[in-house]
């Protein structure tokens, strides 16, 4: 009689940090596309598009100094940092200047996950 052989399910591995701590996984545009595209019924191809246009449309706003709300998301707002002092080590005292850089604001309920 033979026997049937059955695989063995596999231990993902979890990958872990310099501190020693798991590392959170990320979602990449792949990940992302494929995801949505079975979600709605399109072709990746298509839902990759639209996705490459979202996210240049949100550039150019920030790039603008515009706030974007994105509903159920949050909020990304163009902030302005002030220049300040920081001591790098080895270097003494080192001047950061004035930039502009984006704040995420999360909605109530991503703040709850």
């Amino acid at each position: 009689m033979k026997m049937k052989m059955v695989p063995k399910p596999v231990a993902h591995k979890k990958t872990i940090g310099k501190d020693g701590k798991a590392k959170k996984s990320v979602v990449g545009q792949a990940v992302l596309v494929e995801k949505v595209a079975k979600k709605v019924g399109y072709a990746k191809k298509d839902v990759a598009e639209v996705l490459r246009a979202v996210f240049a449309v949100v550039g150019d706003q920030a790039a603008k100094g515009r706030s974007l709300r994105l509903p159920g998301v949050g909020t990304l707002e163009a902030v302005e940092r002030q220049e300040k002092i920081v001591n790098a080590f080895g270097r003494g005292n080192v001047v950061v200047p004035a930039r502009k850089t984006v704040r995420f604001r999360p909605a109530k309920g991503l703040k709850r996950i």
